[in-house]
């Protein structure tokens, strides 16, 4: 540790040996001395360590500087006589209202839980590092899995990518060749340009030909007919496809373009492309339920979900679950009892839960239970879900109810069998028991795409 310097400008020169908490200044030993005199209420430490780390025994509130004699027990801090004063002045009475006992009272308490400490931290030592490994295990798994995951990705891009590729170079071939096919190309031009000079060269060599005739140099004279012949064939077929290229007409080509919006609705499919998860659940963790969960809602559409409420977060009053789901549809619930169970419902209609019992019509929704991977399909549609100031529930009678305080309560229940909705069987849901607690319950927003 750095060597501390007095806080006096006369001694700023020489190495401080304590520390005063109350003025936050460094003594050295002639200071101290005299502080010691001036200051007799002052306590002074010795810098031997890290000045944050030194305990004074006094408490260092604004304007209280009293020694600490007395313990909160709500806060779990210690408090001076200032601290628990019940006249609230100048910073006082900050644990007025709270459990406050004399350090002596909490001695044989804090030996047993140092006690605890002690053999908690001799023990960790032990499983701790076979935690770390199975963490670091754990941890290369999934990198592995990420890993193989991002190179699956980077092959079905790849693929589109080439196939996109091939697919515009067939296009811009297609292109050209329906243009040739119905009017002409460049070559014409290119030909036709050369054409006068053609016509020019072959006219010449023609006269000269005609008019120097002579049967003693018969072979070459045919020769050179024949290759007049030959310019003057090639000459009109130009001339011909030049008379037979479209050039009064409009140009017209039947071409499948895509428009603006097939075009957007593409780029939107290739946003949303391969979700890597449906939705982050305490409930469900396996992406085959997930999966099954949302093709009974709509089979191969594009679904999000918005967490709207959960009992772990929210609590278990009904009068939450009114605040954060009423008004939302559709929404899907899901819920795990106390014994292991897993199951819900969807409704597609709002839940509006108000002081007098009310049933909703609604002939998309349904229960289901995941661990039998069971779909129960509603049979009577006007009692689909209902609910009021103390319950919400699925089907009339009903099938399935949640009640208020269902995690420490027992009456929510699964019971009334083949009524509103289609189970053949009593307590499909919860395994044969007709009531259950609640260990956790999620309620999502169901949004399409």
């Amino acid at each position: 540790m750095d060597k501390k310097k007095c806080s006096s400008k006369k001694h700023s020169n020489i190495d401080a040996i304590s520390y005063c908490k109350v003025c936050k200044i460094f003594l050295c030993n002639k200071c101290q001395n005299l502080h010691s005199e001036l200051f007799e209420n002052h306590h002074s430490f010795n810098i031997d360590k890290n000045i944050n780390e030194i305990f004074t025994g006094f408490c260092e509130k604004e304007n209280h500087n009293i020694k600490f004699q007395y313990y909160c027990k709500n806060h779990n801090i210690l408090c001076c006589a200032a601290c628990i004063c019940k006249i609230k002045d100048q910073g006082n009475g900050e644990h007025k209202d709270c459990t406050v006992l004399t350090i002596k009272e909490i001695k044989d308490e804090k030996k047993n839980i140092l006690k605890e400490n002690i053999n908690f931290l001799k023990d960790l030592p032990n499983t701790l590092e076979k935690s770390i490994n199975d963490l670091q295990i754990m941890l290369n798994k999934i990198n592995e899995k990420k890993e193989e995951l991002k190179i699956e990705i980077q092959k079905i891009f790849t693929k589109i990518r080439n196939e996109l590729n091939n697919r515009e170079d067939e296009l811009l071939l297609e292109i050209d060749q329906k243009f040739n096919d119905k009017y002409f190309n460049e070559d014409i031009i290119k030909e036709g340009e050369k054409l006068p000079n053609k016509i020019k060269a072959s006219l010449e060599k023609g006269i000269n030909l005609d008019r120097e005739w002579n049967d003693e140099d018969l072979n070459n004279i045919i020769y050179d007919c024949i290759e007049i012949e030959n310019n003057v064939n090639n000459i009109k077929k130009i001339n011909e496809n030049i008379k037979m290229s479209k050039l009064n007409e409009k140009i017209i080509i039947d071409f499948n373009i895509p428009n603006e919006d097939n075009i957007n609705n593409i780029l939107e499919k290739i946003k949303k492309f391969g979700k890597l998860e449906l939705f982050q659940s305490n409930i469900i963790k396996n992406d085959e339920d997930k999966k099954m969960i949302s093709d009974w809602i709509k089979p191969n559409s594009n679904i999000s979900y918005k967490l709207l409420f959960k009992v772990s977060r929210d609590g278990d009053r009904i009068s939450t679950f009114t605040e954060k789901v009423s008004g939302k549809s559709p929404t899907l619930i899901i819920i795990q009892s106390k014994s292991g169970n897993k199951f819900g419902g969807y409704t597609s209609v709002e839940w509006k839960m108000t002081g007098s019992y009310s049933y909703k019509n609604d002939k998309y929704a349904f229960i289901f239970s995941i661990d039998k991977k069971k779909k129960f399909k509603l049979k009577n549609e006007s009692c689909a879900i209902c609910g009021d100031k103390n319950h919400f529930a699925f089907g009339g009678g009903h099938d399935l109810t949640i009640w208020d305080k269902c995690t420490t309560n027992d009456n929510s229940k699964d019971y009334r069998y083949n009524n509103s909705y289609e189970m053949p069987e009593p307590f499909e849901l919860t395994g044969g028991n007709s009531s259950f607690k609640v260990q956790e319950c999620e309620v999502y927003e169901v949004k399409f795409s």
